[in-house]
C-alpha cells in the first residue's frame, strides 16, 4: 500500500455545532464532507480519514475512541489508533446533529429531539440504548461537564433557544431556560463544578449562565436557577440585517474563567471576568466560524467557513495568536495541474483555485486561494513553462490567466477573453506566436519590479487615492508586477482555450489594449465537418505548433472518425493567425477523442511527436507524428 506524502482534506462542514473536537494531546477531529479528517496538531500532518456514507453532521474524541453522527441517521464509533469502525447505530428517527462523549457513554440529539445514550460505544453490538425527550424540537448542540458532586451534566441546546440540564446519574432535568434567538453552541466552563455554562446564539448574543449552587427544599424538588451575565451583546445593525440563517456564532470556555467566542465574520474574541471589553484576535478567518474547542489549556481549534482549519496560542491577558493553518478543498476537484517544479494548481468546486507549494519550506500543505473574478468552477489549467503564469478555462465558457510564484503566491485574475466559449472549456495551453521570445531572459512573476517598470495606470490610480503617503505608491510597487498586470510576462504568445466544438486564439495584447479573441478554423475530412474537442501545443526548437484533435460525422447515423490537426503561426507575422500545415487522419480509435497528451522526442530520426489520444467510448491509441509532417 502507499502511503500519501501530503493530504489536502474536504472543507469542513458548515452550520453545525459539532463540525470538530480535539484532545489534550493535540488529537484534532473534524466534520469534512462524508468523512472525519483526524489530524496530529503538534505536525499538522493529517493521519488520516475515516469515511462514512452520509454527510458528517458532529464528531466527538475521547480516551483510544472517535464518535461521529451522519445524515443517514447513523452513529458510528472508530478506534482512534487504528481508524478501524468498531461500531455503530441508527436508532435515531431522525437525522443525529449533535454528539459528545461522557465515560463509557456516546451521546446523540437529533432533529425530533430525541437524545440517545449509548452506553460503551465501540464495544460491541449497540445494546441497553436509552432514550430521552426533554424536549420535542431539534436539538442544535450538546455539552457535558466535569464531575460534579451529583455526577456529570448534560447541557443540551435547542433551536427555540431553550437550554436543558440533565443530571446524567439520574437522568432527571435539573433546570431550563431560554434565549431570545436559537442556540448555536454550549460550553462549560471547566473547573465550574457543572455550575457555569457559556452560551453563544444566532443574533451573536455571548452570556455566561451561572446556576445555582443548592436547591430549595426537598433534593429533587425544586429545579436549579439560572441567572446570566451578558459577555457580547447581540448586534442590533449590520449583519443582523442577513438572512438569519447565514449567521453563525459559537464558544468555548477555557479554564480560569478564559472565554473564546467569534463574530459574524470570522473574528476571534477572548473574554475574561477581569476585563469587561473583550479582546479581538488578528482577522486569520474571513467568513463565520463554525467551531470552537479547547487543545489542552493553551491552544484553540476553530473551523470556519472560508474552509481553513485553524489552531491558535491562548493565554490571558492577549488576544489569540494563530500558530498554523490548514489550508482545505472546498467542493470537489474539478482541474489540476503542476509547473513540473514546485507549485501546483487546483481547481475547485466551490469557484475557486488553490496554489499549493509542495516543497515548502515550513509546510507542504501551505497554499494560496484565489476565488475574486471567477464566476464559476475552473474546468481546466495550463501553465506557461518559465514565466509563473497560469491559463484557466472556466464553466461559464470564460478564461484567463494568473500569475502565481512561491515567494508571494497568486496575484489578481486576469480576464483575457473578449468573448466567452457557448460552453464550458475543456482545455487550455499556451502557444508561442513569435520565434524571438526567449524565455531565458523574458521577465517571469519573479522577476523583481522597478519602479520604472510599473505601469502608468497603477500610479494614477494610487496617486489618486486619498491619504495615500509618500511610501505607499512605493510599496504597491514593490509587491511585483505579477499583481499590476501580467500582460508583459505573456508577450509573444496567445492563449488557445477549446470547448465543445469551439477553438478560440487569444493572443496577448499590451499595455491597455484588449486582447481579441478569435475561432480557429479546422479542416474538414472526407466531406464531413470538424469539431474540436482538445488542444496542446507541441514546442519545437524554433517555433510552437498547435495540436488540435477533431470529430467527424457526416450524418447523425454514420460512425465517427477523428483527425489531428497541426497549426503554426502565420509567416506574414500577424498576430494570432495559425495556419494549418496538416490534417492527419486518425485511425484505430473508437468513438470522438475527449482527451489528449503530447510526447515530444528529438532522435536520431528527426523531430517527432507521439500523440496519445483517449476516446468516450473507452479507446486509446498513440500516434507518432514527425516534423515536417507527411503531406496527406
Amino acid at each position: 500500500m502507499l502511503a500519501s506524502e501530503i493530504i489536502f482534506p474536504a472543507s469542513p462542514n458548515w452550520y453545525i455545532s459539532h463540525v470538530a473536537d480535539a484532545l489534550p494531546d493535540g488529537t484534532l477531529a473534524i466534520a469534512t464532507n462524508q468523512a472525519v479528517t483526524v489530524v496530529d496538531a503538534a505536525t499538522r500532518h493529517v493521519r488520516g480519514i475515516c469515511s462514512l456514507r452520509g454527510r458528517v453532521t458532529g464528531v466527538a474524541l475521547g480516551r483510544g475512541i472517535l464518535c461521529a453522527c451522519s445524515s443517514d441517521r447513523g452513529v458510528h464509533a472508530f478506534d482512534l489508533a487504528t481508524l478501524q469502525q468498531t461500531g455503530s447505530h441508527k436508532d435515531h428517527h431522525a437525522e443525529p446533529c449533535a454528539v459528545v462523549l461522557a465515560p463509557q457513554l456516546c451521546i446523540t440529539g437529533d432533529k425530533r429531539g430525541t437524545i440517545c445514550l449509548w452506553p460503551s460505544p465501540g464495544v460491541g453490538p449497540a445494546k441497553g440504548m436509552e432514550r430521552l425527550v426533554p424536549q420535542r424540537e431539534g436539538v442544535v448542540c450538546l455539552a457535558v461537564s466535569g464531575e460534579t458532586p451529583d455526577g456529570i451534566r448534560l447541557a443540551a441546546g435547542y433551536s427555540s433557544g431553550t437550554v436543558v440540564v440533565i443530571c446524567l446519574e439520574a437522568r432527571s432535568v435539573l433546570c431550563n431556560f431560554r434565549h431570545r434567538s436559537p442556540l448555536h453552541s454550549l460550553s462549560w466552563v471547566p473547573g465550574s463544578s457543572g455550575r457555569c455554562l457559556a452560551s453563544a446564539c444566532q443574533d451573536q448574543s455571548v452570556q455566561l449562565w451561572k446556576l445555582s449552587a443548592e436547591r430549595s427544599g426537598e433534593a429533587g424538588q425544586d429545579p436549579e436557577t439560572a441567572e446570566s451575565e451578558l459577555i457580547s451583546e447581540a448586534a442590533g445593525h449590520g449583519p443582523s440585517r442577513e438572512d438569519a440563517s447565514r449567521l453563525w456564532t459559537c464558544v468555548c470556555a477555557f479554564p480560569d474563567g478564559l472565554i473564546l467566542f467569534s463574530g459574524p465574520r470570522g473574528e476571534l474574541f477572548s473574554w475574561e471576568s477581569s476585563r469587561q471589553k473583550p479582546q479581538r484576535a488578528a482577522l486569520v478567518h474571513t467568513r463565520p466560524i463554525f467551531g470552537i474547542r479547547c487543545v489542552g489549556s493553551e491552544h484553540a481549534l476553530t473551523a470556519g467557513m472560508d474552509r481553513f482549519v485553524v489552531l491558535w496560542s491562548v493565554s490571558k491577558g492577549a488576544p489569540p495568536q494563530m500558530k498554523w493553518r490548514l489550508c482545505s478543498l472546498g467542493g470537489h476537484v474539478t482541474a489540476l495541474r503542476t509547473d513540473s517544479a514546485n507549485l501546483a494548481c487546483i481547481g475547485c468546486g466551490d469557484n475557486s483555485i488553490r496554489f499549493v507549494d509542495l516543497m515548502h519550506r515550513e509546510h507542504r500543505q501551505h497554499c494560496w486561494v484565489v476565488w475574486k473574478g471567477l464566476r464559476t468552477a475552473a474546468t481546466s489549467l495550463a501553465c506557461l513553462p518559465g514565466r509563473g503564469v497560469w491559463a484557466y478555462g472556466l464553466q461559464d465558457g470564460s478564461f484567463g490567466a494568473i500569475a502565481a510564484n512561491s515567494a508571494d503566491g497568486p496575484g489578481p485574475v486576469e480576464t483575457l477573453c473578449s468573448r466567452n466559449h457557448p460552453g464550458a472549456v475543456t482545455s487550455v495551453c499556451w502557444l508561442k506566436l513569435s520565434p524571438q521570445v526567449n524565455g531565458d531572459t523574458a521577465p517571469t512573476a519573479d522577476t523583481p519590479v522597478l519602479e520604472s517598470d510599473v505601469v502608468e495606470g497603477a500610479e494614477a490610480s494610487t496617486a489618486s487615492k486619498k491619504g495615500a503617503g509618500k511610501g505607499k505608491k512605493v510599496d504597491e510597487r514593490r509587491k511585483g508586477l505579477v499583481e499590476v498586470d501580467c500582460r508583459p510576462l505573456l508577450q509573444g504568445f496567445a492563449l488557445v482555450s477549446v470547448s465543445a466544438g469551439h477553438i478560440m486564439v487569444t493572443p496577448i495584447a499590451s499595455g491597455k489594449v484588449s486582447s481579441v479573441s478569435s475561432p480557429l478554423g479546422l479542416l474538414p475530412l472526407s466531406g464531413a465537418s470538424p469539431q474540436p474537442s482538445v488542444a496542446a501545443s507541441w514546442s519545437l526548437p524554433d517555433q510552437d505548433v498547435l495540436v488540435a484533435a477533431a470529430t467527424h460525422k457526416a450524418r447523425e447515423d454514420s460512425l465517427e472518425i477523428n483527425s489531428i490537426q497541426l497549426f503554426e503561426p502565420e509567416p506574414s507575422g500577424v498576430a494570432g493567425v495559425l495556419r494549418c500545415v496538416a490534417a492527419l487522419p486518425a485511425e484505430g480509435l473508437e468513438g470522438g477523442v475527449t482527451t489528449m497528451s503530447l510526447w515530444p522526442s528529438i532522435g536520431p530520426a528527426g523531430t517527432c511527436c507521439r500523440v496519445l489520444c483517449g476516446t468516450g467510448k473507452g479507446s486509446l491509441a498513440v500516434f507518432c507524428i514527425p516534423w515536417p509532417p507527411p503531406d496527406v
